[in-house]
């Protein structure tokens, strides 16, 4: 049984940290240290020294209590339990320790043959005209956590889609969406003047039917590269779309010992498939070797290893922006994007070091672990990519959801 700390964030629903609602901010600094568990609470009615909100009686101009409630092992809340409450000074914080009571084994399992997409797909989409502006794409996809925008016909029929790469490859835009929300840029400065949907869409996109088994669904996009496909009823009409992400929340977590056909391949070992060519700085490493090593990387995103090689933390570019001054954003910025015209001299950038910048304790899996436990790690605490560490902790790979879906499209039986 593990060691548990839980630790409640009373606050109002009128409680802002930086412009936003105090217990967003405070979900998503939860988000960057990879938090075990974290509930949140509306109250009914909250009274104390001398101050009394009841939500169940009130008018609607009273404020609305809130509670976060966030479990976590207690070794890692006790090196980031300060910093987050210096979030939300104004809220009461209660931290109580705990023991483990239950928490039964668990197996992640490929979709059953029978699962069908429009089981697991998204029905909310948000789709756009072809004649729609790129300036518009942009702000869509700022404000927003999709990736990406199906291009419909005037019947609902999906004709294209526009992700966030299309935007830099083909729309002009210097910067990759997550930059311009850290950065707060204006959007109608990402793209090139006059350009529409149609001029930076994918054409012609693969789609699939609602009934499509989930793992035919996977099996096409491993092999034609893609991570998400529209989904069409009878006539064409875009009726929702699914995502390697809606896969692996799909896949499930299921008691263990339960059967099932491509059971060797989600309990296949983590160093079977890890990526060993991992991209690193170490915890002191300077500002422009972040950035450098942020830069070349594939996932736009590092793993930082202290001196034994242990993974301390993570660095993606948008976290790395968001982290500096507004003063300091542009020359990191600049750099992320290889935007230095030729000749222009490198200017200095701000002292810093890896710690300073990473979001820490960072989410692993040991070599010896299923791709089962890799998954579901991936899936608990939103990590794109999963820190592979042997039985000391050091650094050997790596994961990510292609990893996982390369395996349960590998290993499930074909269609028919």
């Amino acid at each position: 049984m593990r060691e548990l700390s839980v630790v409640r964030f009373y606050l109002t629903d009128r409680d802002t940290v930086g412009g936003k609602a105090a217990y967003q901010a405070l979900l998503e600094r939860l988000r960057d240290v990879s938090a075990l568990r974290v509930v949140v609470y509306r109250g009914i009615a909250m009274e104390g020294a001398g101050e009394v909100h009841r939500g169940i009686f009130a008018e609607l101009a009273e404020p609305m209590p809130i509670v976060v409630e966030w479990i976590d092992e207690r070794v890692r809340v006790d090196p980031v339990l300060a910093g987050i409450t210096a979030l939300v000074p104004g809220a009461l914080v209660v931290r109580v320790e705990a023991v483990e009571v239950q928490s039964p084994p668990v197996r992640l399992h490929a979709p059953p043959r029978g699962l069908r997409v429009d089981e697991v797909m998204v029905r909310d989409v948000v789709s756009v005209r072809s004649e729609t502006p790129v300036s518009d794409l942009v702000r869509l996809l700022v404000q927003s956590d999709f990736y990406a925008v199906p291009v419909i016909d005037e019947a609902g029929r999906p004709i294209g889609i526009v992700t966030r790469t299309d935007l830099v490859e083909r729309g002009g835009s210097p910067l990759r969406v997550q930059l311009v929300r850290a950065l707060g840029a204006a959007p109608d400065d990402q793209a090139a003047p006059g350009m529409t949907a149609r001029d930076v869409m994918t054409a012609a996109p693969l789609v699939v039917r609602g009934e499509t088994p989930v793992l035919d669904a996977v099996r096409l996009m491993v092999a034609r590269g893609v991570k998400r496909l529209p989904v069409v009823d009878d006539a064409g009409r875009l009726v929702g779309i699914i995502s390697r992400l809606d896969v692996l929340r799909a896949v499930g977590v299921t008691p263990a010992g339960e059967e099932h056909p491509v059971a060797a391949a989600v309990s296949a070992r983590a160093r079977e498939v890890m990526d060993r060519r991992v991209p690193v700085v170490r915890l002191d490493a300077p500002l422009d070797e972040v950035v450098a090593a942020v830069a070349g990387s594939a996932h736009h995103r590092v793993i930082v290893v202290d001196g034994e090689r242990s993974p301390v933390g993570i660095i993606t570019d948008d976290e790395l922006v968001e982290r500096l001054a507004p003063e300091q954003r542009g020359g990191v910025v600049r750099r992320l994007m290889h935007l230095l015209p030729g000749g222009e001299p490198e200017r200095p950038l701000p002292e810093a070091r890896a710690r300073e910048v990473m979001a820490s304790p960072v989410a692993t899996v040991r070599e010896d672990q299923s791709l089962a436990e890799a998954a579901r790690v991936m899936v608990e605490h939103h990590r794109k990519l999963l820190p592979v560490v042997d039985a000391e902790g050091r650094l050997v790979g790596a994961v990510d959801r292609l990893t996982v879906l390369g395996a349960l499209a590998g290993a499930a039986p074909a269609a028919g």
